[in-house]
């Protein structure tokens, strides 16, 4: 609603995507499962906490930043799960239902920053949609660079610095995947009714995900 009655929040303010950056995630496992040695029936146990490893280790002030909590029993940090005491065993589909950070950050920990930079590629999230209303210009698009191991980690899940995007980018990501149309210019059906298409949608899916 703030976004109806406030135009420049949609165009011009970046905010993380949050579990929505998943369906990114997925569409990229997907389009590259023996790369990553994943298969989308495979089942990863969630039982609430994703403890840490050194393929995705934070730095010191990460800790901090990400708010990562000591587990008593073991001693070591993790990250949390949407419910405490897990989801139990997901597959994909699964794993979208219930937004499960912990199926997410298992399957990306150790390939990650290859995995963000195919979500980049793949939904052209460091591109700007060139949207207009009014006076007003979508901000250009966000160039990261130097990401930490666990920045590109968390970023599959839409946390941390890694993913800053405009509402009006997110949209078109998803109007383009449900609709299985190009990545379009969202423009003012009063100034134009021809959708130009920016770039062809390369994204093929051999697994039927229920959603």
């Amino acid at each position: 609603i703030e976004y109806i009655f406030n135009p420049s929040y949609i165009l011009q303010r970046r905010f993380p995507p949050g579990s929505l950056a998943k369906l990114w995630t997925a569409s990229v496992l997907l389009n590259n499962q023996s790369r990553f040695n994943f298969t989308a029936f495979k089942r990863v146990h969630c039982k609430g906490k994703f403890f840490l490893n050194r393929k995705c280790f934070p730095r010191n002030y990460e800790f901090k930043l990400f708010n990562l909590p000591k587990d008593p029993v073991t001693d070591k940090h993790y990250f949390r799960c949407a419910i405490r005491k897990g989801h139990g065993h997901l597959n994909l589909s699964d794993a979208l239902i219930y937004s499960c950070n912990v199926y997410f950050l298992t399957q990306t920990c150790g390939y990650h920053k290859t995995i963000y930079l195919q979500m980049m590629r793949l939904w052209h999230l460091n591109k700007s949609t060139s949207a207009q209303y009014g006076t007003l210009y979508e901000i250009p698009a966000r160039r990261i660079q130097n990401l930490t191991p666990f920045q590109y980690t968390t970023a599959a899940i839409g946390e941390g610095p890694g993913l800053q995007l405009t509402p009006i980018k997110i949209a078109q990501t998803y109007a383009a995947f449900f609709a299985h149309t190009p990545l379009l210019i969202p423009k003012e059906k009063k100034n134009s009714t021809a959708y130009k298409p920016v770039v062809q949608f390369p994204l093929r899916i051999t697994y039927g995900m229920r959603m």
